[in-house]
This record gives structure tokens, C-alpha cells and sequence, in this order.
């Protein structure tokens, strides 16, 4: 009796969330009923869409083109291959105001410094200082949160460095903070 139980538990929680999917993004179809990713990134680039917003309204707007592109209302849901509204939409993932900043080694340099001033030691330390001083760092490049940064996260094929940890990000790390290089 107690496993029917926590079948049925299991059951009624797994039909909220379902619930909560099909509220927000509208009944969600089989995942063999949509396109593939592939072809689901090429209509949506064509579109000219720019935001995960701006695709739900528009998804919203155009129920019949959804059906007849076959394209989910939640892809994040739908698509094994999702890794994030930017990859899908074929945006460039600088954010919403498009920053830029510095080279890595660079802003990681002046980062250091600052942390040796303040004595910032960890992530949380970094977060408290960066939220107070925003303004400083987006005079200098340099971002509140480094490890979110597409730019410092690619891999090129020429030996760069990329963002690691916030340990190497403050230098309190010495074993992360010596050369790695990517290959």
C-alpha cells in the first residue's frame, strides 16, 4: 500500500509541473511532433527573432505558423540538443545591452589586483564587491559575473586562456592560477 502511495505522489507531482509548462507555454506536444533542432534554429533565425520573449510572443501571436513549422513552444523543453536561448536563436550571447569586454587575461589582471586591495578570497566575495561597484567595473570592461561571459568561455584554436574558476579569477588558487592552456 505505501508504494501505490508514492506512485501516486510521484504521479500528481509530475502532472503539476505539466500543468505548469502547458499554463505558461501552451500545451506541449509530443517531441516526435516537432522539427528538428537543427531545422527549428534556422526557421527562428530567419524569423529575425532576438529573445526568448520575443519568441513565446510571437509563438503566441502565430499559433497556426507554430503548427505548420512544427516548431515547440518551450524548446527548452522539447530539444535534447537546448543549451540556452542564445545557441537557439543564433544571437550573439553578449547580453542584453551587448557588451563587450576586455581580454580575458587582461580584465583577469586587473581583477586580481582589486582582489589583493579588498581581499577578496572567493566567488561570494566577488559578487558583493562587483554588485557595489558596478559602475568601476564597467569603466574598466570588466564583468560582474566573468564566469557567465561567452567571450571568456570559448575555446580557439590558438592556445587562449578561458575562465576557470573564480579561484583563478582572484588568483587565491596557485595551482589553478599557473599557465593552462587549452588545446
Amino acid at each position: 500500500m505505501a508504494k501505490t502511495t508514492k506512485a501516486k505522489q510521484r504521479k500528481t507531482a509530475t502532472s503539476k509541473i505539466d500543468r505548469r509548462v502547458r499554463a505558461r507555454f501552451g500545451a506541449v506536444r509530443p517531441k516526435g511532433d516537432f522539427c528538428r533542432y537543427s531545422e527549428a534554429r534556422i526557421i527562428v533565425k530567419t524569423l529575425g527573432i532576438r529573445t526568448g520573449a520575443e519568441y513565446r510572443r510571437w509563438c503566441a501571436e502565430h499559433p497556426r505558423r507554430v503548427r505548420q513549422l512544427r516548431l515547440p513552444r518551450a524548446p527548452h523543453v522539447c530539444y535534447r540538443a537546448w543549451s540556452g536561448w542564445h545557441a537557439f536563436l543564433g544571437t550573439s550571447g553578449r547580453g542584453r545591452t551587448g557588451r563587450t569586454y576586455l581580454e580575458f587575461d587582461a580584465a583577469r589582471k586587473i581583477a586580481r589586483e582589486w582582489a589583493k586591495q579588498h581581499r577578496l578570497t572567493s566567488e561570494g566575495d566577488w559578487m558583493r564587491w562587483a554588485g557595489k561597484h558596478r559602475a568601476l567595473l564597467a569603466q574598466h570592461k570588466i564583468p560582474v559575473s566573468p564566469s557567465t561571459v561567452l567571450q571568456y568561455k570559448k575555446v580557439q584554436k590558438t592556445k587562449r586562456r578561458i575562465f576557470i574558476s573564480y579561484a583563478d579569477w582572484l588568483g587565491t588558487n596557485t595551482a589553478a592560477s599557473k599557465p593552462h592552456f587549452h588545446e
